[in-house]
């Protein structure tokens, strides 16, 4: 079975404001610090093949032991954690003329894939753990939350005090 990647579809985002408990606070610091272990082994293994940055996957399967035997949060959650790291040394190998350092994450923010997240009663629903859920009460004052919400979640980026909820909207498949 063959996947088109490339979402089908216009994404649109909405984004509120929010007052985060302890446990997403906990769970952000956490994923940060995961981000941060993700950059020092995406960096050792660029350093090892001539500054190239590695896919996402390889960084995934070589975090896999570590992120199975240390990390208590559901398993989905090493994907946004790789993408986030390549993106960070990604961004700053541009910035720096092609030149690789260990950089630090330093803000709490962390994007969340479609299969941790759902809208439930107007409240979105993220995975921490199997079976073990948080709940963020969505602000349904933004004129096209209830347009946007009968479609399906790209993914969600999740800070200390927004949240933005990306939509794939004008999709031929049904709506979830």
């Amino acid at each position: 079975m063959s996947r088109l990647w490339k979402s089908k579809g216009d994404k649109r985002t909405i984004s509120f404001y929010y007052n985060p408990d302890d446990i997403i606070l906990k769970y952000l610091t956490d994923m940060r610090d995961l981000i941060n272990k993700a950059i020092i082994n995406a960096y050792s293994i660029a350093r090892s093949n001539n500054n190239e940055l590695p896919s996402p996957i390889t960084l995934r399967k070589s975090l896999k032991n570590y992120y199975d035997n240390n990390v208590d949060y559901a398993k989905h959650h090493i994907n946004p954690v790789c993408r986030s790291a390549l993106a960070i040394l990604r961004s700053y190998k541009k910035n720096n003329n092609g030149s690789l350092t260990i950089v630090q994450a330093k803000r709490l923010s962390m994007r969340i894939d479609s299969e941790l997240t759902r809208i439930e009663n107007n409240r979105l629903r993220i995975t921490i753990r199997p079976n073990e859920y948080e709940y963020i009460p969505i602000v349904t004052k933004n004129k096209k939350y209830n347009e946007y919400s009968k479609c399906k979640i790209s993914e969600v980026l999740l800070t200390d005090t927004k949240v933005c909820i990306t939509f794939i909207v004008n999709t031929d498949e049904k709506p979830l």
